[in-house]
């Protein structure tokens, strides 16, 4: 889009993996007082990752000594074990417990699943989409179709591609696809929410049309039914002003949309507000939210709805630029608490190395897991950010770890994408850097 001379980036994702322990052993005969331990043989867990595994002593064990492998941490809690694989774990690994006076000792064997980049899909003009950025991805998870719609192109720049296709995740095959109902007009940076966890609806909102005109539509779009695939909602009220680059969230547990910033045209600039829609059938009510605290007015941002616990949040983008820097990215992270009648912002600490600021990059958030990868985006409007970055959201307080692979996708912005919801793989692709892309990296974990 017209925001930037050169974007390069796009996103990322997550998986699964969960404990798969064996038969248990203990590693001392048991007496009337001697201490004994027992955990299971063997286990499993993913990078980035973390398991739970029942540790068993009988007699005074006193205070235990835990000793993970390289690459693990592990800590006890109410006999329980908890085992983190990192980023940098190798695939197999130990984690050994010990009574205090080492009267008994325990090991279990790791089994750790790798993440790494998987074979890329890579076409041409005949065999598939062209070349793009700011599309959306509406995913059927049981029949494993990825639907694409719109963005916008190169021939010329920043206008938008009216054109859908779907994108078999089993065979990595694109088809045309019709959309039927009510049909959005061609747009880039339409964000998209998923309506309920697993289920094949969502809503599709806002964008950039063709000659620098903002969209303030929001849609139901329905895979299940082929007849009427989109329907466009009607609003109550005053709505918020039409936008692109922006933030957008459904909260299924309250009915409730969050919208927050975006870059408009219509209002000349980059935007600071938040507003909450609450949706009762094919209509919104919408509200303008005052909180004490807010995040900057900013755009490009990084942003993840987790249903868990219903948070919405929102890491970096563009702010209004500064002297001789465009872009001016914002290095901070900020929380929407949508389980609150009135949600409020907060902001969320994210340690001491987080990752440079930037805009436009692919971030995408995997459920499950509870993770927001970010790959790529700007922090100069030149050249793209390096490195691919994992913040977890299950973790008491987020960090974000940097994923350093030798086999890496080119780096890019203004990239977008999905998740397999089989296999917890995140794909994501086209953007530009000094290329344009017709490509869908895959980061997962092996079988």
């Amino acid at each position: 889009m017209k925001l930037s001379q050169t974007f390069v980036g796009w996103s990322a994702l997550a998986l699964v993996g969960l404990a798969s322990c064996s038969s248990a052993e203990s590693t001392v005969d048991a007496g009337s007082s001697t201490p004994t331990l027992e955990v299971p043989g063997t286990a499993s867990v993913d990078q980035g990752r973390s398991i739970k595994i029942a540790v068993k002593t009988t007699g005074e064990a006193g205070p235990l000594k835990i000793e993970p492998s390289a690459g693990l941490t592990a800590w006890l809690h109410d006999n329980e074990l908890s085992v983190t694989a990192g980023y940098d774990a190798p695939a197999e690994g130990t984690v050994t417990v010990t009574t205090a006076k080492g009267e008994a000792k325990a090991t279990v064997k790791l089994a750790v699943r790798l993440l790494d980049w998987k074979e890329r899909p890579i076409w041409k003009d005949a065999d598939g989409p062209v070349a793009r950025e700011h599309g959306s991805f509406f995913v059927d998870d049981d029949k494993r179709l990825a639907y694409m719609l719109h963005g916008s192109g190169y021939a010329p720049y920043g206008e938008p591609v009216n054109d859908a296709f779907v994108f078999d995740i089993a065979t990595r095959k694109w088809a045309p696809w019709t959309p039927t109902g009510d049909v959005p007009e061609a747009a880039g940076s339409r964000r998209v929410a998923r309506a309920a966890a697993g289920g094949n609806v969502y809503y599709a909102y806002a964008g950039y049309l063709k000659e620098n005109k903002d969209d303030a539509s929001l849609y139901r779009v329905d895979l299940g039914n082929p007849q009427k695939t989109f329907t466009k909602l009607t609003y109550a009220n005053e709505a918020p002003i039409g936008r692109s680059l922006h933030a957008f969230a459904f909260d299924p547990q309250g009915s409730r949309f969050a919208v927050f910033g975006g870059f408009s045209y219509t209002a000349s600039g980059v935007q600071s507000d938040t507003w909450i829609g609450t949706l009762a059938g094919d209509t919104v009510t919408w509200k303008k939210l005052a909180t004490p605290t807010q995040p900057s007015a900013r755009y490009g941002s990084f942003t993840a709805f987790d249903p868990k616990t219903r948070k919405f949040v929102v890491w970096s983008g563009a702010q209004k630029g500064k002297g001789s820097d465009p872009v001016n990215a914002a290095q901070d992270a900020w929380v929407l608490d949508l389980s609150l009648e009135t949600p409020i912002w907060s902001e969320l600490p994210l340690g001491d190395s987080p990752p440079p600021g930037r805009r436009n990059g692919c971030g995408t958030f995997e459920p499950e897991s509870q993770r927001l990868f970010v790959f790529g985006g700007t922090k100069d409007a030149k050249a793209s950010e390096k490195g691919l970055w994992a913040l977890d959201l299950s973790a008491k307080e987020p960090r974000f770890s940097l994923i350093e692979r030798a086999a890496q996708p080119p780096l890019r912005s203004s990239g977008f994408g999905f998740v397999d919801a089989k296999t917890h793989d995140v794909i994501c692709g086209f953007g530009n850097d000094d290329k344009l892309y017709q490509d869908l990296p895959v980061l997962g974990y092996a079988p």
